[in-house]
This record gives C-alpha cells, structure tokens and sequence, in this order.
C-alpha cells in the first residue's frame, strides 16, 4: 500500500532567535471535520476546533489528534496523517486535535498557488479554501482581514519559489499584530 502525504503547514523556526520546541495545545475537533497534519484552525464561536477559512483567525496548525484521555486516535484508512471527526464527537467521542499554537514569533513553511516574488516578502496573505496553503491573489501591504506575514521565500532551498515561510499575524493566541508594511 502507498501513501501520499501532503505536508501543509509545518513548524520551522522560531523567529525571536530561540530553540524551544513549540508546545503542544488541545482542543475538542468540530463533529464531522477532516483533520489532516499542517492544516490551520481555529476555535469556532462554540469552542470547538474547526478549520480556519480565509479571513479567520487562526489557533494553530494540526500535529495530530488523540482521545480525551490523551491517546493517539487511528488515521483514517488508507491515510498516515488524516482523521474524520465523528458526528457526534462534540459530545461523545471527544477527541482532540492537538495543534503547534500560532504564536506570532513561529514560522511556517507552506506551498502557495503560484510563485512568490521577492516583492512579496513582508506581504500579508490568506489560508486557501481546503486550509493548507497561502493564496497569493488579494496579497496586501496592510493586514486587514488577511492572516500570514511571508517572511521568507523558498525556505527549503530546493528553488520551489512557490513555497514560502510565513508567520501567522491574525491569531488567537499570542494577541494580533496590526501594521502597515512601508512602502
């Protein structure tokens, strides 16, 4: 049997300059959701973690999902990264996706939908529609309701310049960052 993994969104650096590991956080998942490793979510207004669409706030980036009592949950079949939330998990199940927190000094790395120029870096972008890459369209030098900081270009050195290192700006935790990038 093969597998295809499909690395979204994925811890890189800390960009304040230090080592640590980031932390693990949970969170109940929405009833019926598919959680893949790398996607971004957010808590929803009934406090259950959803996936984040383009102009939502952000709390993380999935690392996985376990039981309410904290054990590892099987992956769907066929798959090594991907769970289906039961339609009654809010309730019943309760399992939890656990999520690398979207402080603002954590750096992502994640593919996009067309090449990144170099004039883009320091740009504010969205989550695309499946909430596992940046879409470049409707880039902006002003946040608005735009939720990823490019702070670097092709961070894999392998000269994909679609891919691109991003710090989340519009998140709930570690506050939101409002600036104006200078022209």
């Amino acid at each position: 049997m093969s597998y295809t993994i499909v690395m979204a969104f994925n811890f890189r650096k800390n960009l304040d300059g230090s080592s640590q590991v980031p932390a693990l956080l949970y969170g109940i998942g929405k009833n019926s959701i598919i959680f893949t490793v790398g996607d971004v979510v957010r808590f929803n207004t009934s406090g259950f973690l959803d996936l984040s669409e383009a102009n939502e706030q952000v709390f993380g980036i999935v690392a996985g999902v376990v039981t309410s009592k904290g054990l590892p949950v099987d992956t769907d079949s066929g798959t090594i990264n991907t769970w289906t939330m039961a339609s009654d998990n809010q309730t019943v199940a309760m399992n939890q996706v656990s999520v690398i927190p979207a402080f603002p000094h954590y750096a992502f790395s994640a593919d996009s939908d067309t090449t990144i120029e170099q004039a883009s870096l320091g740009k504010y972008f969205n989550v695309n529609a499946t909430s596992d890459g940046i879409v470049t369209s409707g880039e902006s030098d002003t946040i608005g309701t735009l939720m990823f900081q490019l702070v670097g270009i092709d961070p894999d050195g392998d000269a994909d310049v679609s891919k691109g290192l991003y710090r989340v700006v519009g998140s709930q935790v570690g506050g939101t960052t409002i600036a104006t990038r200078a022209a």
